[in-house]
């Protein structure tokens, strides 16, 4: 039997969608680094209820099971939510890396910025240098500045080190090369690990059915450049069940839609999703109707207009992109800022004044939707496009159904838009058999067992990982 050069261990993503944590041990090179730090949502819902329970300590996050339990892998600041004042404001303007522990892992690699990829960094020791591209430290500092401060949100003092596809990162001898791929939030990457066991390829979440799908093609086409993978970490979100669309599809049906509809419409979509923005800034633009957004949703798309490559809408000069006042007791001092600059230009509007000209906009929501809608009182007959996936399971049904007895509530119909951020079964099925991977481990996936079964002709093995076990080349 061979001496083992590098072991890969799966932390989180395992039987989930999301709450991908991998951590990548090359023995050979002595070099520890983990494939994305994400939150997992799954968890998250079996032991918590936002906003009413949160976790309250690194030591809770572990016992449940959300993050791995290895000695100094923590910033000391975790408790930053029930520290004292003084030690709450040293942490927050004071640079403290210093007295941090020497951490376990060399870096921690993030491919792109959605929560269940990144959402847990803010937990780390902060000696850590955390590599992500340069449009998703964007957004990731933009979601940092719009979230109220607590364990899960204590971003200060990151190392943040950005990248862009092509370059060639070195941890020691250990080199990692990103590769931009296509998916639902800009700045979205897969990882060539060429590690001292080969080279190890981390798809992170992708598609080939966006507006970026050359994307996508040039990361395969990298990969075949480097010859057959050793191993291949495959996200399986949809190997059970896909639905065949794209975003043109998306566009041509909402645009349709809004063309025979003379009442208020509202649009659900995740307002990290540029190409679904654009495709109803376009429709909203084609019906002489404004776009309506909130002050955090304007915040996030801001930080996206300076993404490079990316062909954004400017924000600031787009007059037909107006923000609603919230109409709060406090605002943060971004929202104010935001406000101020739209107000003096007429960009500023009221509940009152979209309730009563419905037909003139699209009023876009996204996280917080129960709570906009509620606010907002929508009129009777306005139509609300849900544009995001259906719920997968049973929480979110429950949240779910209560979006739906609140449209019912106020006399509003649904109509379900959507293309998927994730490839589909034909679409990986076409990718694997096009890379020939040694070994494929499934990831990101609810249903790895079917993702074995189903895709089992496409490498000499294909390893299912329970959480927290080891695999080794």
């Amino acid at each position: 039997m061979g001496v083992e050069k590098v072991v890969i261990t799966a932390f989180g993503g395992v039987e989930e969608i999301g709450g991908n944590k991998i951590l990548i041990d090359d023995k050979g090179y002595d070099v520890r680094v983990f494939l994305d730090f994400g939150k997992s949502f799954e968890i998250s819902r079996r032991y918590y209820e936002f906003p009413f329970t949160r976790p309250s300590s690194i030591e809770e996050l572990i016992s449940v099971g959300s993050i791995p339990d290895i000695a100094n892998l923590y910033t000391i600041a975790c408790d930053i939510t029930t520290a004292s004042r003084e030690k709450r404001k040293k942490w927050k303007n004071e640079d403290y890396s210093e007295e941090e522990p020497e951490p376990p892992v060399d870096a921690v690699f993030i491919s792109h910025s959605h929560l269940d990829h990144y959402g847990h960094i803010s937990l780390l020791n902060r000696k850590i240098p955390i590599y992500l591209g340069e449009c998703a430290e964007k957004i990731v500092k933009a979601r940092m500045e719009t979230s109220t401060l607590n364990l899960e949100t204590n971003y200060f003092h990151l190392s943040f080190k950005t990248f862009r596809s092509g370059d060639k990162i070195k941890i020691h001898s250990l080199e990692i090369e990103p590769v931009h791929v296509d998916h639902s939030v800009p700045g979205a990457y897969g990882f060539l690990i060429h590690s001292s066991g080969g080279t190890i390829v981390y798809t992170g979440d992708f598609r080939m059915h966006g507006h970026a799908s050359h994307l996508t093609q040039e990361f395969k086409d990298k990969i075949l450049d480097e010859g057959s993978p050793e191993i291949l970490i495959c996200e399986g979100t949809h190997v059970d069940k896909s639905t065949v669309s794209n975003e043109n599809e998306v566009r041509e049906k909402v645009s349709r839609i809004v063309e025979a509809y003379e009442d208020l419409i509202i649009a659900d979509f995740n307002m990290t999703d540029f190409d679904r923005f654009r495709t109803f800034l376009r429709v909203a633009r084609e019906s002489k109707r404004n776009i309506v957004l909130s002050t955090r949703h304007y915040f996030v798309l801001s930080a996206m207009n300076n993404c490079k490559g990316l062909e954004t809408p400017c924000l600031e000069k787009s007059e037909d992109i107006l923000v609603f006042d919230p109409q709060k007791k406090r605002y943060s001092n971004w929202e104010k800022k935001i406000l101020e600059n739209l107000r003096q230009r007429g960009r500023v509007i009221s509940y009152d004044e979209i309730r009563m000209k419905g037909e003139k906009f699209i009023f876009c929501t996204s996280v917080d939707s129960i709570t906009q809608v509620k606010q907002l009182r929508p009129p009777e007959g306005s139509l609300y496009i849900l544009s995001t996936s259906e719920p997968f399971n049973e929480e979110k049904e429950l949240s779910f159904e209560k979006l739906l007895n609140w449209l019912e509530f106020y006399g509003l119909s649904m109509i379900h838009v959507h293309s998927s951020g994730h490839a589909g079964p034909l679409e990986i099925r076409k990718f694997l058999k096009d890379i020939c991977p040694k070994r494929i481990i499934p990831i990101h996936t609810e249903k790895p067992m079917q993702f074995k079964r189903y895709y089992r002709k496409y490498a000499k093995d294909i390893v299912v990982l329970a959480r927290g076990s080891l695999y080794s080349i």
